[in-house]
């Protein structure tokens, strides 16, 4: 039977009894369609609909890649703090045995319990988390984009500290806590973009002039107020592009290479902006000056008061956005007495199916070009793939070079190195049409030039999602090359290298151009190769 200010929202226990805050946080009107969407199990069709910013932010399932990761058993209770809509709750509640959020807006916890209704070890509280008394302590206690704003509720002269000291009381001996927030120096900032807070350019770099109940921190104030609130253990990732919708993650055990940071852009979805400077090729140069974590855009840190197993943590993850459930894997690095491993982990039911397709690749290709160039990988578990790290440089990274001491000519030695001994592998076969009836194999159409890594003058194959015999030998060729041209376009142009100029050197007609692209979208949009959802959002344009 429910109490008045508690009820059942499905499996969800919605509690409003100690709700005494005055403090309201809401993205306007529109926070009555989200809920209006999550009372009818929308949120889904109105994510692909629906291009507003709030919309993405609520309802994106990218959100959920911040924690996706993170280890927890069904042993383990957590602290969800400002779990908003539930962008990142249901996450919590697949992993964990029990989930307390707490969410200050009545809305916003209505939403998330209408969004995760199905999950039945989960309790929402609504109020000021300062307010409540929640009678038990948590393995876990999560802060996704909620520090910064502790000043606003926490009225006192250290807000900061006392909130964080605040949470550590809710965390069991030995217990974590996990913190996501934007770096007030982070180079995004620098290059133009708004502060996220206060909408002002540069105001987080100049430490707020206008002062305010809201800030973010630099890393090393960061640092130092985590340990000031008896939190000293700590270990330090930094999402990229930042944490709202992170496809990667770093660490300071794995910290980024600078060219797996250069070409990609940062998309902006909540306001224009400008760019004063390619910002990815900044954050390359300071990551060549080692200088990487004090200006990535925004940080996750695990911190306790005890020391910290880093080994049960991975030291890299990466977490594509997007994908169709039946494809939805992400992949994490460890690293354990100076043996790195890797694991393919299934984000959804849905996925397991994918993981046991990618070791039976596995044999195969390993059938094909020999054991000693295909990185080795066994199912640990039905969610769960274990590989073998390969030690090395990626493939981009030489013809990079390449391209730099050479122009086009060092690009073309490379793709004719990659074409004739790793596409082809031991096929004594040129690849000059789209003859689908030619080839009589399985074509790994994931063998991108970032999933071929070389050490000691061979190569290793360490990656094969995604193999079929509805592609041809040209095709993968051009795929791998087109996947390079569209992560490197602005570097590309630079020296005349397009799409296009592969065309003309291969002698494609139309018909085969045409054919190709077709190819291309199948493989990422259509038919059994499903992989990428699609989202109604937009770029907002960067401004001059």
């Amino acid at each position: 039977m429910e109490n008045a200010g508690i009820r059942r929202i499905g499996k969800v226990l919605l509690d409003t009894t100690q709700d005494r805050s005055r403090d309201r946080y809401s993205d306007g009107d529109i926070e009555a369609e989200l809920l209006a969407a999550a009372r009818a199990g929308r949120w889904d069709e109105m994510l692909h609909e629906d291009d507003r910013w709030p919309v993405l932010y609520h309802f994106s399932e990218e959100r959920q890649n911040i924690l996706s990761w993170l280890p927890l058993t069904k042993e383990d209770a957590v602290l969800e703090i400002g779990c908003g809509c539930g962008a990142v709750t249901g996450a919590l509640c697949r992993k964990a045995g029990h989930v307390d959020a707490v969410e200050i807006s009545p809305r916003r916890a209505e939403i998330a319990a209408y969004r995760n209704q199905s999950c039945g070890n989960l309790t929402i509280y609504v109020g000021n988390l300062n307010d409540l008394a929640l009678g038990r302590k948590y393995d876990v206690v999560t802060l996704i984009g909620v520090l910064e704003y502790a000043g606003t509720f926490t009225h006192t002269a250290q807000p900061y500290h006392d909130f964080l000291a605040q949470c550590r009381s809710f965390l069991k001996p030995g217990g974590r806590l996990v913190i996501a927030i934007e770096n007030r120096l982070g180079m995004k900032y620098w290059s133009g973009a708004h502060e996220d807070h206060t909408g002002r350019r540069f105001d987080g770099i100049l430490d707020y002039p206008r002062g305010g109940d809201i800030r973010t921190f630099s890393r090393n104030e960061l640092v130092q107020l985590l340990a000031g609130a008896g939190l000293s253990a700590q270990s330090w990732y930094y999402p990229f592009p930042d944490y709202k919708f992170p496809f990667e993650l770093h660490s300071d055990r794995m910290l980024p290479r600078p060219d797996e940071i250069r070409g990609f852009a940062n998309a902006t979805y909540d306001a224009d902006r400008y760019e004063l400077f390619p910002e990815t090729e900044a954050l390359a140069s300071v990551a060549a000056a080692g200088l990487y974590p004090e200006f990535a855009n925004s940080f996750l840190v695990v911190c306790s008061e005890q020391a910290l197993d880093t080994a049960a943590y991975p030291c890299y993850v990466h977490d594509p956005a997007g994908r169709m459930p039946t494809r939805s894997i992400g992949t994490a690095i460890y690293e354990r007495d100076g043996r790195r491993w890797v694991e393919k982990f299934a984000r959804t039911p849905a996925a397991c199916a994918h993981l046991a397709a990618i070791e039976d690749n596995g044999r195969r290709l390993a059938a094909l070009y020999g054991a000693d160039h295909v990185a080795r990988s066994e199912l640990a578990a039905e969610d769960r793939l274990v590989c073998a790290y390969a030690e090395g440089r990626p493939f981009t990274e030489l013809c990079l070079q390449a391209m730099r001491e050479r122009g086009l000519d060092g690009f073309f030695d490379c793709l004719n190195f990659f074409a004739a001994y790793i596409v082809r592998g031991s096929e004594d076969v040129h690849p000059t049409s789209f003859d689908y009836g030619a080839p009589g194999r399985r074509y790994d159409v994931d063998l991108t030039f970032d999933n071929v890594i070389v050490h000691d003058g061979t190569y290793k194959i360490i990656d094969y999602e995604f193999l079929t015999a509805e592609r041809c030998q040209l095709y993968a060729i051009l795929h791998a090359a087109a996947t390079f041209c569209e992560r490197h376009a602005q570097f590309c142009a630079s020296v005349g290298l397009y799409t296009s100029t592969m065309f003309d050197v291969y002698r494609l007609s139309e018909d085969e151009e045409n054919a190709f692209h077709r190819d291309e979208c199948r493989f990422v949009q259509g038919g059994q190769d499903f992989v990428m959802m699609k989202y109604a959002r937009e770029r907002k344009p960067w401004q001059a």
